[in-house]
């Protein structure tokens, strides 16, 4: 939970929720070149001294496979949650992938709760965000730790905000 900016002159306020991720992107695709070239010397070893060709087309699978799961951790890497308190409208912005969205609400309305209990196996608890019959989720990259400071700061935030 990082809190990006708060500027008294323009009263806007801004919480981001990055996707922790522990490499960077030529980090990956260096784990990627590495893992992609032990695969294919293996096989070509099993193929020249063995004479088992067989090998090479499961290898080209499995390099198949690796690829499409680095792709997707490529993508995915540079996804974020942020809420944004200005001139007295509550943003919460996200983006997954290519996909951005982004959902307003008043902030002087706005009612900030923990989840009760997580939605479902392996999911963590989030903060929901209701005003008027509509709610939105954030937290969805933080662990229970971040989850309750962004609650913290956010309450703190909305309450300089009713004022």
């Amino acid at each position: 939970c990082i809190v990006l900016m708060t500027a008294e002159a323009t009263r806007r306020w801004i919480l981001k929720a990055p996707r922790r991720s522990a490499l960077k992107r030529h980090q990956r695709w260096a784990v990627f070149g590495l893992i992609s070239l032990i695969g294919l010397t293996f096989a070509l070893f099993v193929w020249l001294m063995f004479d088992a060709w067989v090998v090479l087309p499961f290898t080209g699978l499995e390099l198949a496979a690796v690829s499409i799961a680095f792709w997707w951790w490529d993508t995915h890497a540079e996804d974020f949650e942020a809420i944004v308190v200005e001139d007295g409208a509550l943003k919460v912005l996200r983006q997954y992938g290519r996909n951005t969205g982004q959902c307003e609400l008043p902030a002087a309305w706005a009612q900030v709760a923990r989840e009760a209990k997580p939605s479902g196996w392996g999911q963590r608890r989030r903060i929901v965000i209701a005003c008027r019959g509509q709610s939105v989720t954030f937290g969805e990259f933080l662990n229970e730790a971040g989850v309750n400071e962004c609650y913290s700061l956010l309450r703190a935030q909305l309450k300089q905000a009713w004022r």
